[in-house]
């Protein structure tokens, strides 16, 4: 099972819990990558994130070789919606494989999704955020967005980009994106040697000759952890609302639509921001729920996610469980609607979708590889793709509440489930009373003993109805 990339950073000791958080309570305000803010925040150098890449995905280091001679043949098997989609750019192939670079995470399901429409094999590689966007502009011509062009000045040099970005010409090429050798590459001696990776204006001389961020880097604290997690998490949630936002901006078209009118992207949205602030998340949820529920079930939409994480906690309105109980019955469809479904399931968090889920490990490959996913999503726990011993876990769990499942995931041999276990019982409960998953073990039995104690004293302990 993959490590996301903060569990794999604080697992192997390469940087301090703290700046991690303060790194993911960056990425929630700014957006973007995680290993984009912290490049930002300057917290590790550019070899020693590739290799944290590498191995928090479990995909290799693409050899200096694929981004020197991008193969144009390319990205006309997989285009630019496909491109944006997948978070993948591609730069070569090799005996009917297509060669991928990807950004962190790797989005599975969407490269699944794309391999069963594309009928090609994929060999992924992994990139940082900003690698991935020179290139996207080298093979599509996609301008790359301010801020990743002012990092990788910061890492190349403003000299250098700005000699390059004036020798640029109009016409767009498929180049050369930053060398890097296939061990790590090399932060300050990369040579720029792309013809047209960056706009021309894409920065003024001014902007390149400085070559900040815009928001000052180095500002990781090193207060008390919860003091920062604090901070992070409501970070976390003006974020989700933004997200949220985006998601109710206008009623995305059901896939259905799309399919029907031949439709390659959603509608356009307009931004629902006012001067008067940020919504609230609540309320526009409880005013938007069907437009929520349009979106969690347009598979084109770029709020998608977003919606269904807003959804999971409304599980109990009958609007989200019929939603919920859609997915389930694609998990029967074609293989393409099969494996978006178990995915959506995944990120609903939805119980009542596990009986579902295991009888989908019977079915073709990628859907098995994202129902189990799901699977290790919604239990918190990890048998593989194994039915038989899913089978046995739901009859032993199939009459307990969820937070049980999570309260069980805190004491479980793996330490991304602990982690991701605790995670979600924070942002459920409002508390964490002192549990990390990385204590020995006796700590964080004493801390789990304490969590369930409060949470059965408090009344929030309850009884699901699976019937």
């Amino acid at each position: 099972m993959a490590l996301r990339l903060s569990d794999c950073l604080v697992l192997h000791g390469t940087l301090p819990t703290d700046v991690v958080r303060a790194a993911t309570a960056r990425q929630a305000v700014y957006g973007g990558a995680l290993d984009t803010a912290l490049l930002e925040l300057s917290a590790l150098d550019e070899p020693t994130l590739w290799t944290a890449l590498a191995t928090a995905s479990g995909a290799p280091i693409p050899d200096a070789t694929l981004f020197e001679n991008p193969d144009p043949a390319a990205a006309t098997v997989f285009d630019l919606a496909w491109s944006r989609r997948c978070r993948a750019v591609p730069v070569g192939q090799t005996d009917g494989t297509l060669q991928l670079c990807c950004s962190e995470p790797v989005d599975v399901t969407q490269l699944d999704a794309a391999r069963a429409k594309l009928g090609l094999a994929f060999e992924l590689y992994i990139v940082p955020e900003v690698r991935l966007a020179a290139a996207r502009q080298a093979v599509y011509g996609e301008p790359m967005p301010p801020r990743l062009l002012r990092i990788l000045a910061r890492l190349l040099g403003a000299q250098p980009v700005r000699k390059w970005v004036t020798a640029l010409a109009p016409a767009v090429q498929a180049a050369p994106v930053p060398e890097a050798p296939a061990s790590a590459p090399s932060s300050a001696s990369s040579a720029m040697t792309a013809a047209s990776v960056f706009a021309p204006g894409a920065l003024d001389d001014d902007e390149l000759a400085e070559a900040e961020f815009d928001v000052p880097v180095n500002t990781y604290t090193t207060e008390p952890a919860d003091i920062l997690e604090s901070r992070a998490s409501r970070a976390a949630q003006a974020a989700a609302a933004d997200e949220v936002a985006l998601a109710l901006a206008a009623p995305a078209a059901p896939l259905e639509t799309a399919v029907a009118t031949g439709a390659d992207e959603p509608p356009p949205r307009t931004s629902m921001r006012t001067p008067i602030g940020r919504p609230s998340l609540e309320a526009m949820a409880d005013d938007k729920e069907d437009q929520l529920c349009l979106v969690a079930d347009d598979a084109e939409s770029e709020a998608r996610l977003a919606a269904l994480r807003v959804l999971r906690t409304r599980l109990d309105r009958p609007r989200v469980r019929e939603l919920a109980n859609k997915q389930r019955e694609e998990l029967k469809g074609p293989v393409e609607r099969a494996v978006l479904a178990a995915a959506a399931l995944g990120e609903l968090r939805d119980p009542l979708a596990v009986p579902a889920l295991i009888e989908a490990l019977q079915g073709p490959p990628s859907l098995v590889r994202t129902a189990a996913r799901a699977l290790v999503e919604i239990a918190q726990q990890d048998f593989g793709q194994s039915r038989k011993k899913w089978l046995l876990w739901w009859e032993a769990h199939k009459n307990t509440d969820r937070i049980e499942w999570l309260f069980e995931g805190l004491s479980h041999r793996s330490p991304e489930i602990r982690f991701a276990s605790s995670e979600e019982l924070r942002l459920t409960t409002g508390e964490y009373f002192g549990y990390h998953f990385d204590l020995p073990k006796r700590e964080r039995e004493e801390a789990l003993q304490r969590w369930q104690a409060w949470w059965y004293a408090s009344g929030n302990a309850r009884l699901p109805d699976r019937r």
